[in-house]
C-alpha cells in the first residue's frame, strides 16, 4: 500500500513538474530574445563612441570566444573525436551563422540604425522560405506566397519606398538583408550539424571558431586596441553587457527553453527580439519612424511568424 502510495506521489510530482515545462520554458525563449534585442542599442553606444560596426562584431565574438574558452575544455573533451569527423560542417556553421552575421548586422546598424537594421534582420524565415524552394526545390503554396508577398510589402513601407518616410541607404540597406540571410542560414546549417554534435558542442564551436576568424582580420585587432586605450568604464560595462548578457546567457536561456517548447511557439516569442530593439531604440536613440514605417516593420513581422510556422508544418 505505501508502494503505491509512493507510486502515486512521484507520477503526480513528475506530472506537475511537466505542466510547469511549457510556461518556463516560453519565459526562457522570451527572456533570451529580449536580451538580444538589447543588442542593437549596446552596438550603438559603442558606435558613438568611436567603434566602426566590424570593430563592434569582432570585440563582441572575440570576448565571447574567451569567456566559452575557459569552460571549454570540460564540454569539449568527450566530443573531441566527433568534432575532428565534422569539422568542416562546424566551420562553415561558424563563418556564416556568427561571423558573417555579426559583421553585417553591426555594420548595418552604423549605416541605418537601429530600426531599419532590425527591422531588414526579420526577413530571416523569408529567406529561409526561399532557400527552402530554390535550394531545397520544395513547392511553393498559396499560403507561402502570401507570407513573402507580405514580408515584401512590409520591407518597402519600412524603407520608405514611394516617398514615405526617410529613406536609408543603399548599402545599408543590403548589408540589412544579408543579415537576414545569414540569419535564416544558422539553423538551416546547424540542423545539420546537430544530428552529429550535441546543441552546447555546437554553440561553443560557433563562437569558438569565429573568434579564431575574427582574430585573423586586423581590422579585429584595431578594435582591441582601440577598447585597451579606452578610459571609459562606459564603453567595458556596454562590450561585456553585450557578450555575457546579450549572446552567453541569451543563448544559454534559448537552449533550454527550445527543450520545453513546441517548435511552432519559439518562432512567435522569438517576435520579442525586434519589438525590444524598436522600443529601446526610440525611447534611448530617439529613432522614430513614421506610422507606416512601423506598420511595415509589423508586416515583416507578422509575416515572418507565419513563414516560420509553415516552415515547421513542412
Amino acid at each position: 500500500m505505501k508502494m503505491m502510495v509512493k507510486v502515486v506521489s512521484l507520477e503526480y510530482i513528475c506530472a506537475a513538474s511537466r505542466r510547469f515545462d511549457m510556461p518556463i520554458g516560453m519565459l526562457y525563449i522570451a527572456l533570451a530574445a529580449s536580451s538580444w534585442g538589447t543588442l542593437g542599442i549596446l552596438a550603438s553606444g559603442l558606435i558613438a563612441v568611436g567603434f566602426n560596426g566590424f570593430e563592434v562584431a569582432a570585440l563582441r565574438v572575440l570576448l565571447s570566444a574567451c569567456v566559452l574558452l575557459v569552460i571549454s575544455p570540460r564540454v569539449l573533451r568527450p566530443h573531441l573525436a566527433t568534432i575532428r569527423r565534422h569539422w568542416p560542417i562546424l566551420c562553415i556553421h561558424s563563418l556564416i551563422g556568427v561571423f558573417f552575421y555579426n559583421v553585417l548586422y553591426f555594420i548595418a546598424i552604423e549605416e541605418v540604425g537601429v530600426t531599419f537594421s532590425v527591422g531588414l534582420l526579420y526577413t530571416a524565415p523569408i529567406w529561409a522560405l526561399v532557400f527552402s524552394i530554390f535550394i531545397l526545390g520544395e513547392r511553393l503554396s498559396w499560403l507561402r506566397s502570401l507570407s513573402a508577398l507580405g514580408a515584401c510589402t512590409g520591407v518597402m513601407l519600412t524603407l520608405g519606398v514611394g516617398g514615405v518616410g526617410s529613406t536609408p541607404s543603399v548599402m545599408g540597406v543590403l548589408l540589412g538583408l544579408a543579415a537576414g540571410a545569414t540569419y535564416a542560414l544558422y539553423p538551416v546549417i546547424g540542423k545539420r550539424a546537430i544530428y552529429h554534435v550535441p546543441p552546447t558542442v555546437l554553440l561553443f564551436s560557433s563562437f569558438l571558431i569565429s573568434g579564431l576568424a575574427f582574430a585573423s582580420t586586423p581590422p579585429a585587432w584595431d578594435g582591441v586596441a582601440r577598447l585597451m586605450e579606452s578610459e571609459s568604464l562606459s564603453v567595458w560595462m556596454l562590450l561585456l553587457t553585450m557578450s555575457l548578457f546579450g549572446t552567453i546567457f541569451s543563448y544559454f536561456l534559448f537552449t533550454r527553453g527550445i527543450k520545453m517548447v513546441p517548435a511552432s511557439s519559439v518562432g512567435v516569442v522569438t517576435t520579442l527580439e525586434p519589438l525590444v530593439a524598436i522600443v529601446l531604440a526610440s525611447a534611448l536613440l530617439n529613432e522614430h519612424l513614421t506610422i507606416l514605417q512601423y506598420f511595415g516593420i509589423f508586416l515583416i513581422v507578422l509575416f515572418s511568424i507565419l513563414s516560420g510556422l509553415l516552415n515547421k508544418q513542412r
